[in-house]
């Protein structure tokens, strides 16, 4: 199972320029490819522990392309989350 991220942005706090590979975060939000942006998403969990936890992003994926026979969605409104970006 994965929840999908449709739009990020930074949150309104000072970021540390001294972390590696914070040098401007804006830019990298801005910089980031439909293609990336596209793949965004959580992974909440898999069908069994032999169902890998990268094949959601295939899941979202397929499921962003329109082909949605026999991949089950729910819309939630208003959610929001707070997490660092890293890798």
């Amino acid at each position: 199972m994965a929840l999908t991220v449709d739009d990020f942005e930074l949150a309104d706090e000072p970021y540390n320029d001294t972390d590696p590979g914070q040098e401007n975060p804006h830019q990298f939000v801005s910089m980031l490819p439909a293609e990336i942006r596209n793949s965004l998403h959580i992974t909440v969990g898999t069908l069994n522990v032999d169902v890998l936890s990268y094949e959601a992003k295939g899941l979202v994926e397929t499921w962003r392309r329109g082909m949605r026979s026999g991949i089950g969605s729910l819309e939630l409104e208003g959610l929001s989350a707070k997490d660092r970006i890293s890798g």
